[in-house]
């Protein structure tokens, strides 16, 4: 699908709420459990496809990689961020890394590869560099300045 106008856009937003939705039913389905609907954030910036946050039941969403890989970021990104889900409401935190063996299960019942990471091209995503700290100022009191961007912290 090519996303090319805002109309685009909200009925691209549309189909991945209903793939979330459809990942959850299967979920509750097999584990025999009811899960929480997420929020659904479209926020997210970088080279991150998405992110999932089980205690906030949040998802964000990236909306350029999305609109550039509409059909693969809707088969596969967004089973992955529901997994993440999945995985800590029915299995907790604890010795569950967030691509270990209980994601892949939930990868599995999605009948999802269980890909860790995308491979879209993101050179035409804005990157955002970090700061680099100045070097410090001594000053007379014994305190350092560091400037760190537009931030000063003095180090007592």
């Amino acid at each position: 699908m090519d996303i090319l106008c805002p109309q685009d856009m909200a009925l691209a937003q549309r189909m991945v709420r209903e793939r979330v939705e459809h990942y959850i039913q299967i979920a509750e389905k097999h584990y025999k459990n009811k899960f929480p609907r997420p929020s659904i954030q479209w926020s997210l910036k970088g080279t991150t496809a998405g992110k999932a946050n089980a205690g906030e039941e949040k998802i964000w969403f990236h909306p350029q990689l999305m609109r550039e890989n509409f059909d693969t970021y809707l088969n596969q990104t967004v089973g992955h961020e529901v997994a993440h889900l999945v995985q800590y409401w029915e299995f907790g935190y604890e010795n569950n890394p967030s691509h270990g063996s209980k994601w892949r299960n939930v990868m599995y019942v999605f009948r999802l590869p269980a890909k860790r990471c995308h491979n879209y091209d993101t050179s035409k995503v804005p990157t955002q560099r970090r700061a680099k700290p100045s070097q410090p100022i001594q000053l007379s009191d014994g305190s350092k300045i560091i400037t760190l961007g537009a931030v000063r912290i003095v180090q007592l």
